[in-house]
């Protein structure tokens, strides 16, 4: 029989705890939440939209900005006029 020769039970962490945990410190950090992905090859095919200094949290799928994202502002889209003359 395997004996625990630990000094101090240790409790596993539940999913819940593990994304809550991992959630915390993007936040944390003052990252932006940029998109989720359902697996990792949803990922791959989006690397052109990672910036540089992104966060994945794999437990959750999801993609973080680099840290201090929170605070600048998002780009502005190109202008589209309404109507084009023809």
């Amino acid at each position: 029989m395997i004996e625990d020769h630990r000094p101090a039970v240790v409790k596993p962490m539940l999913f819940e705890e593990r994304a809550e945990q991992a959630r915390r410190t993007m936040r944390d950090e003052g990252r932006k939440l940029l998109f989720t992905v359902s697996n990792i090859d949803q990922l791959r095919t989006r690397t052109r939209e990672l910036p540089a200094g992104f966060g994945y949290i794999a437990v959750t799928g999801e993609v973080w900005g680099a840290p201090g994202s929170v605070n600048v502002p998002d780009p502005v889209p190109d202008q589209v006029p309404e109507d084009v003359p023809w």
